[in-house]
């Protein structure tokens, strides 16, 4: 089983951000790897994309593979612009997206950008509506990328006692935090 490392790279009114992850999955040649990249990069272009506003675009995917040499980038031709047409809340502003594991004690977290202001309500929470439907976008590119590639969103555990050591843990779902939060800045 191969697992890699992945980064969904957005501008957002001239702000950088993105999303880190892991897939794994079966890839055994570099072709394989590659198509692992170009449906993840697919997956979230059509499903999670329409969701936020159209100010923000994905820019790039970069897929690191974990255990060897290889690195490469989607199908990132054409960057993909967000399908909603309202103002959207500032750069520093996100919905986070936990991702739960069959290891219930840990949730990873994604802070996605690029939330509408209709979105949410005066007391900066996230609409019921809008955070169950980006949740079950994610599942959905979840379940698409299992039936395309036998690939699947997961997260990394380190081993207790062993640095440098992990496991990874395909994830099982996905949820929203029912008020808008921010993420420090990450490097990829």
């Amino acid at each position: 089983m191969a697992t890699d490392e992945f980064c969904v790279f957005y501008d957002y009114a001239g702000k950088d951000a993105c999303n880190t992850g892991f897939v794994i999955h079966q890839a055994l040649t570099l072709a394989d790897f590659q198509d692992v990249a170009d449906a993840l990069w697919e997956n979230w272009c059509a499903q999670i994309m329409p969701n936020l506003v159209n100010t923000i675009s994905t820019t790039a995917l970069v897929l690191k593979d974990v255990d060897g040499p290889w690195e490469t980038n989607g199908a990132t031709a054409v960057s993909k612009v967000g399908g909603i047409v309202t103002p959207g809340l500032p750069p520093n502003c996100a919905v986070a997206i936990n991702r739960t594991d069959s290891i219930s004690r840990y949730k990873g977290r994604w802070f996605v950008p690029g939330i509408s202001e209709g979105s949410v309500g005066n007391d900066g929470e996230v609409s019921a509506t809008f955070g169950a439907n980006l949740a079950s976008q994610f599942t959905l590119v979840n379940t698409n990328m299992f039936s395309f590639s036998s690939a699947q969103i997961a997260n990394r555990h380190a081993v207790s006692g062993l640095p440098g050591q992990y496991v990874y843990v395909s994830v099982d779902s996905f949820s929203y935090i029912p008020y808008v939060t921010s993420q420090r800045n990450r490097r990829f």
